[in-house]
Order: C-alpha cells, then sequence, then structure tokens
C-alpha cells in the first residue's frame, strides 16, 4: 500500500483496503471543501461538517498515491483533478492559503494558522511574522515565498522538501538565505541539540524525540512563542513525535499540534496529558501516498483518538483550512 512490509507487520488492516466506493465530481468535491474552509474547524462534530467531509473523503478514495507525484512533478490539470479529485482540494486549499495569509491581520493575543498537506502548518503573528513547519506539499516553494523563516521536524520527505529549503535560500544563498531551522541541515540554525532562536516576534524553542521505537533521537520538535508578552500564544508541533512524555518538559502550551496514528504511539491523548494544550490539533491525517490501507490515518481515526482527550479543545482541520486561536487568561 506504499508502505511496504513494515506498515502490516505493525497492524494489518481489519478490512481490505478500500478504493472507490462512491465517485465523487470535482465540483462536487470542491463545493464540500469551501463549505468546510467557509465554516472553520472549531465545530468538529458539527453536523454540516460532519456531511461534507463524507463527501471530501469520496475524493479521497479516488486519489491513489502516484498521482500526488504527478501532481508535484508536472502541476495540475483538469484531466489530473477528475482522476484524483482530492488534488483538485488541496490545489484550491493552497490558492486560498495564498491569498489569506497576506491579507490577514493578526490580533495581539491571537496567532492565525493555516493547514497544508502532509502535516505542513503556516503561521501568521501580531507582528506580521509569518513562518512555516514541516511545509511540504504541492506547489510548496510559493508558499515558501510567504515565509520569514522555516521549521523542519525530520527530513521525511513529506515534512522536508527541497523545493522549500531552495526556496529559502534563493535570496541569499545556503548560509545567508531565510533561516530554516533543522538537525540535518548545515546552517546557521541547525539544532542538533535543544537551541533557542529568535525570529521577529517569535521565539523557537527546538527538542529531541523519537519518530518511534526504533528510530530514536531523530525528530526536532518545536515549541514557537508567537507574539511578545503575557498574551503571546504558545505553539508546539511534534513531528511524527510518537511519545508525548518526550516534549513534556515544553508544557504548557496554547496550542499542540500532534499525529494521528490508530496504532501504537503517535498518541494525541497522551500527548495532551503531557504537555496540557488548551487546543489539541490532530493532524497529518489522508496521507495519499500511502497508498489505500490503513496507513491514510482517516478523520474517523482521528475522531476516534479526539474523544479520548478530555482535558482540551480537539480539531481534525482538513488541507487549505484556517483557525484563528486567542490566549486564554
Amino acid at each position: 500500500n506504499g508502505m511496504g512490509p513494515i506498515m502490516f507487520s505493525l497492524a494489518k488492516p481489519a478490512k481490505p483496503p478500500v478504493r472507490v466506493k462512491e465517485p465523487i465530481s470535482v465540483e462536487e468535491a470542491l463545493a464540500a471543501a469551501n463549505r468546510i474552509w467557509d465554516r472553520g474547524p472549531m465545530e468538529r462534530n458539527d453536523p454540516a461538517r460532519l456531511a461534507d467531509l463524507k463527501l471530501v473523503q469520496r475524493a479521497v478514495d479516488m486519489t491513489s498515491g502516484k498521482f500526488v507525484g504527478e501532481f508535484e512533478q508536472k502541476g495540475g490539470s483538469e484531466e489530473l483533478f477528475r482522476k484524483a479529485p482530492a488534488l483538485a482540494i488541496i490545489n484550491a486549499g493552497i490558492d486560498r492559503v495564498l491569498r489569506e495569509v497576506p491579507a490577514t491581520k493578526v490580533e495581539p493575543g491571537t496567532v492565525a494558522v493555516w493547514y497544508l498537506y502532509d502535516m505542513g502548518h503556516i503561521f501568521k503573528t501580531p507582528g506580521g511574522t509569518v513562518f512555516a513547519i514541516d511545509l511540504a506539499c504541492p506547489r510548496d516553494a510559493e508558499l515558501a515565498d510567504l515565509c520569514d523563516f522555516a521549521l523542519v521536524t525530520h527530513n521525511h520527505a513529506d515534512h522536508a522538501s527541497e523545493r522549500v529549503l531552495c526556496a529559502m535560500q534563493k535570496k541569499g544563498g545556503f548560509a545567508n538565505g531565510k533561516p530554516v531551522v533543522s538537525a540535518f541541515m548545515y546552517s546557521p540554525y541547525m539544532a542538533r541539540f535543544p537551541k533557542v532562536f529568535h525570529f521577529g516576534d517569535c521565539t523557537v524553542e527546538t527538542g529531541v524525540s523519537d519518530h518511534n521505537e526504533f528510530w530514536r533521537d531523530s525528530m526536532t520538535p518545536y515549541k514557537v512563542t508567537c507574539g511578545t508578552g503575557p498574551n503571546a500564544v504558545t505553539v508546539l508541533h511534534t513531528g511524527d513525535g510518537w511519545d508525548g512524555d518526550q516534549v513534556a518538559h515544553f508544557a504548557p502550551v496554547d496550542i499542540a499540534i500532534v499525529h494521528v496514528w490508530p496504532f501504537k504511539g503517535h498518541n494525541g491523548e497522551k500527548t495532551a496529558k503531557a504537555v496540557k494544550p488548551s487546543l489539541l490539533v490532530l493532524s497529518h491525517a489522508q496521507e495519499l501516498t500511502h497508498g489505500f490501507g490503513p496507513g491514510r490515518w482517516s478523520w474517523a481515526d482521528c475522531e476516534t483518538e479526539a474523544v479520548r482527550v478530555k482535558k482540551a479543545k480537539v480539531i481534525c482541520p482538513i488541507w487549505g483550512e484556517k483557525f484563528v486561536w486567542r490566549k486564554r487568561p
């Protein structure tokens, strides 16, 4: 299914992999996505949202992972989007983010956040600083042009994009371009061990965690303080970090963005207990390149995880969706 035998040795699917159950047109899929975007993700179980998510799921079930590579290499086309309508949603979501980020004015005590395929997020602060974490999606170089700096949790292609790295460096070369913090790229912003950086009105604290029980000390989680003063909003992005206890020292945070994972580890409930967020964002659902099977981590998997979390508000955004979070007193 694109993950190879390792995925199925971890947990075999309860049912045979599902392909297309009910085809959906590009027009229907985009209409559903637009309704979701207009409402926003804060009411996770709103009946209208759930109905539209079912329509978007049909678009996902039509979209093979091979079409993602075609989109990244050759760009989108009407023919491709008819075959793979989930890519039309991703493309329209990127258009929406490109419009909204420059136009959005962020009030003190808040942060604006946009979610992008796979686990990429773009943030805008009250001071107008724009940054990305794990930006790796079709057309990501265009999105990188919006950013003042970028953070990368690890060097898997669904989190680290060569296109983004080149776009961030193009105005200054390898060491003097816009800052990109990672543990694997040699630059003034390399963070193999915990460090603190200051960019605009943001303070970035890095850490070290495991991707899973086999790939140790491979993840660079980030806590970013967005804005200044007592009303600054704190954001924790764990990448594919799987053990919430390894980021507990960052607690408390306003927003925690974590990987949804229906098997052992990558546990939103445990991470919420460890870092005590006001808002838990379950992310990385529907990774299309994992093929038709359990590795796509459906929005239903998000909901299964969400109901276990008791002391934080939980949201499960879709690609292109925006939310604004205000610091709680």
